[in-house]
């Protein structure tokens, strides 16, 4: 049975309701389906509305965990596809990998610890310090510095009764983190284009604190953690670039690659000047040069659905949206070689890049 014109059948569950049971967020619920592990039983043709059967549930749950161990997605794609024997094979190898390599980012850890206010305000938004710090170390990539146009160096947060979302963007580049409240944010409803300079200084302080209530007043933003004072930053005065609209406003992807990062990233810092990435059919590489590149370096674990691609990119505005993203795996949709690409990081979405890319080169272009 089918939701029909005249509601939901109770057989199906709507993708809120299916997030709750399985303890997935609907973007994580989005992301594995557009990655073709978790496909919702149906999508309602007219509002793109997805819908779930309760049997699916136990497979989203075991996804879910077999995420939380770190395991990557085409691994957990195999493990769900290939039994109860083979997922505790793969579980046992998984967890084996992960003991060692927990073991040597310790043993480095260790080595280098050895050598090593009153205003009137909007409302408040209460975050993780170090969550907050991480999005601006990510989304910082993607501010401009064009003296004629300052806001394009701002990061923009808008504060939510239920989340806080920061941006940035120079126009060619955006870049979008969501946080999850950690505390009651009923009068939260505002936003500010942050002064980077004041936010930085800042960054420290925010790193190292669990919790930080976020404010403004007239003319600036206040971040502020238990016992200690309030860090002033500046808000500039401008209004920010509809992102919004722009993102609603891309056409849908021809053709989506899932890879791993880090494999991406060692291909990168192989390459200088323009990167070209190619995708022909299962086979995805990434090469350096001009004209016909070269040194083409093959992307291994990587999946793709859609049309065969050529695609350039400057390697000043690839390499940190690759770089800052969160989770073993990231999802590119492409739509051609002159249109927007977005890069979707982890399994949550929490963090989006949408880069545009270039011309390919001519031959003998040098940098």
């Amino acid at each position: 049975m089918r939701p029909d014109d005249g509601g939901v059948i109770d057989d199906y569950l709507p993708i809120g309701e299916f997030a709750r049971r399985t303890g997935l967020t609907p973007s994580a619920l989005r992301f594995y389906a557009d990655t073709g592990v978790l496909p919702p039983a149906h999508i309602d043709a007219e509002s793109g509305y997805r819908y779930y059967l309760p049997d699916q549930a136990d497979r989203a749950v075991l996804l879910r965990r077999l995420r939380e161990t770190g395991m990557s997605l085409p691994v957990c794609t195999a493990a769900l596809t290939g039994g109860p024997a083979e997922t505790t094979r793969l579980l046992a190898e998984h967890s084996a990998v992960a003991d060692t390599e927990a073991r040597r980012r310790a043993r480095i850890a260790a080595e280098l610890l050895g050598s090593l206010a009153p205003h009137r305000t909007t409302g408040t938004a209460t975050v993780r310090g170090p969550a907050f710090a991480s999005a601006v170390d990510q989304v910082l990539t993607a501010t401009g510095d064009d003296p004629a146009h300052p806001i394009l160096r701002a990061v923009h947060l808008e504060a939510w009764p239920d989340q806080v979302t920061l941006t940035a963007t120079d126009r060619y580049r955006l870049s979008t983190r969501t946080l999850v409240m950690t505390g009651t944010g009923e009068q939260a409803d505002w936003s500010a284009a942050l002064e980077p300079a004041d936010l930085l200084t800042a960054l420290p302080e925010i790193r190292r604190r669990p919790r930080i209530a976020i404010f403004r007043d007239d003319d600036a933003v206040w971040v502020r953690s238990p016992d200690q004072p309030a860090h002033r930053i500046a808000a500039i005065d401008e209004t920010f670039p509809d992102h919004r609209s722009m993102v609603a406003g891309l056409p849908e992807p021809a053709t989506r690659l899932v890879t791993p990062q880090n494999r991406l990233l060692e291909a990168l810092e192989r390459i200088t000047g323009p990167v070209c990435l190619r995708i022909l059919g299962d086979l995805v590489t990434v090469g350096g040069g001009s004209g016909e590149p070269t040194a083409a370096i093959g992307l291994a674990g990587s999946s793709v659905t859609g049309a065969a691609v050529t695609i350039w990119f400057d390697h000043a505005t690839l390499y940190p949206a690759i770089s800052t993203a969160v989770g073993g795996d990231l999802l590119l949709d492409l739509r051609g070689p002159e249109l927007p690409v977005t890069v979707r990081s982890a399994d949550d979405g929490a963090l989006t890049t949408v880069l545009m890319p270039i011309a390919a080169p001519s031959p003998g272009h040098t940098r």
